[in-house]
């Protein structure tokens, strides 16, 4: 039988069947409600975040995931480039001190439907009074806010490139136009 809602696809890419508190949480993720998942190291708990990352893809939306230290999201960036493609799947890392981010935890864990809100723009994090700035390469966060990838950024440059391509001598390879494979 077909999966009937986007958590039943979800589950079956694993060879496992997710537990009652991951269906509880996922279930919730997928109708619009946010969740904080607590639960021992090793307990599955980035399933959730697994899901909530698989939701925004199949809704067309982009969504951010994070972890607590830098070998964590390396694990997890190759983890969900190895499900989705490198072309869906970003990595952006940003440097919190230590001391900000037990107060930002401080603030979730006292009120778990505290939003918490990253902007990328004032380069701040902010969950309740708690608001810190965040280190964030400068390249980096100017494609992020532009919307721009690789091809967004050579495009920028269409005018240059048709005008090179059309002083090209003719026996030179040159590229296509609206080429499909």
């Amino acid at each position: 039988m077909p999966p009937t809602t986007q958590l039943d696809a979800f589950a079956a890419r694993y060879p496992f069947a997710l537990d009652d508190y991951q269906r509880e949480a996922c279930t919730s993720v997928e109708a619009g409600s946010g969740v904080l998942v607590a639960a021992p190291t090793g307990a599955g708990k980035t399933v959730v975040g697994e899901f909530a990352v698989h939701l925004a893809l199949h809704r067309g939306r982009k969504c951010f995931y994070t972890t607590p230290i830098k070998a964590l999201s390396n694990q997890k960036f190759r983890d969900l480039v190895a499900a989705y493609g490198a072309d869906q799947i970003g990595l952006l890392t940003g440097v919190v001190p230590e001391a900000v981010v037990e107060e930002l935890w401080a603030v979730v864990e006292a009120d778990p439907a505290a939003e918490v809100t990253v902007d990328l723009v004032a380069r701040t994090v902010t969950a309740g009074e708690v608001t810190s700035g965040f280190e964030v390469d400068d390249y980096v966060r100017w494609r992020l806010i532009e919307g721009l990838d690789d091809i967004g950024i050579t495009l920028r440059h269409e005018a240059d490139i048709t005008a090179f391509e059309a002083g090209r001598p003719a026996f030179k390879p040159t590229t296509l136009a609206n080429a499909r494979s």
